[in-house]
This record gives C-alpha cells, structure tokens and sequence, in this order.
C-alpha cells in the first residue's frame, strides 16, 4: 500500500489518500509550495510532514542537551515511524508516536512544541480511525500546552480549539462543540483588532 503525495497550493490544500488505506499521506517540503507554514500537523490537515518532525526532534534535543543515547531513542522511533508510513501501517505509527512523546515529556526541561505537534499527529491518526475520544484526548492536551504557552490569542491555539470543536461534534457533543466555535470566533475577532 502507496501514500499519495499533498501538495498545498496557496491556502487550499488537497490531500488523498488511497482508498484501500486509512493511512496519512506523507507530505516532504518539497511539496510546499507555501513555505510560510512551520507547524507539523496543521500545514496539510491530513498528513504527516516526517522531515518537520525530524528537524523538531533534532531542534529539541540540541536545545534541551539530551544525551546521544536519548537521541538515538528519538532517531528510532522516528524511523519506526517512517517505516510504519512507507508500509501503509497506519495502526503501528501509533505506538512509536506514544514512545516518543513519553521520551520527550520525560525531560526536566519539556519540550513544548515538539510535545503538541506529536499530540496532535497522533489525533489525526486517531480521527481517521474514527476513534474520537482519543483524538479529543489529544488534542486536549495539546490546547492546554498551548494555552499555557502561547496564550489564547494565537492562531495556532484557535486553530487547535476549532479541531477540539470538530471532534466534539463528531462524537455527538453538539452544544459543547458550539461554544468552543464560538469562543474561537471571538478570540479570532479579538485577536484581528
């Protein structure tokens, strides 16, 4: 089983998977055509950009001084990862995923942005799995790490807030998911003046 290619094309973005997978596409920056988006998971909503991630890890054991022996951790997960992508194995990028992130939020000095981008590749796979809860776990997490960080105003915190709203919904929480749109559209009018 292949993975086709995204490519995003000024703000629209097309992204396919085939049909005999649930597997994310792979998407390289050489794809881009935009080359102003730096996060992970949100630059195309269904894939995985490997070499982003690869540079986040890197970033983040340089700046947090992790020992050659954390690194070669992180390097093989991340080919586990890879590999499991390349194979189709949607099912098994899963727990090399769970391994990374218990490895980088294991460090004394946490890795913000490397942390919420794992969650929130991981309620990606989640979602197209149709396992809801999970993904809403997720991203939980990863809006609470950025609210924490970045502040409500931040256009990666109201993106984050607006997929929290759209899995609620899909799990049947419509009232919940309406206030959360909601309060993205005031944060997203707060933040514009």
């Amino acid at each position: 089983m292949k993975f086709q290619r995204s490519s995003q094309n000024n703000s629209s973005t097309d992204s396919k998977a085939v049909t005999e997978t649930s597997a994310l596409p792979i998407l390289s920056q050489d794809d881009l055509k935009n080359g102003s988006e730096t996060t992970i998971s949100s630059s195309t909503p269904d894939a995985i950009d490997m070499k982003a991630l690869k540079e986040l890890v890197s970033k983040a054991g340089e700046d947090n001084h992790w020992s050659e022996v954390e690194k070669k951790e992180a390097n093989k997960l991340l080919n586990k990862v890879q590999n499991c992508l390349d194979d189709g194995e949607l099912k098994k990028v899963e727990l090399p995923l769970l391994k990374l992130l218990k490895l980088v939020t294991s460090f004394e000095n946490e890795c913000y942005e490397l942390t919420w981008e794992i969650c929130e590749i991981l309620a990606k796979i989640y979602n197209r799995q149709n396992n809801h809860e999970k993904c809403l776990t997720m991203l939980s997490q990863s809006l609470n790490l950025k609210q924490q960080v970045l502040g409500e105003n931040n256009s990666s915190y109201i993106l984050t807030l607006i997929e929290n709203a759209n899995c609620l919904k899909r799990l049947g929480q419509t009232e919940d998911a309406e206030e959360l749109f909601k309060q993205a559209r005031e944060l997203k009018t707060k933040s514009s003046s």
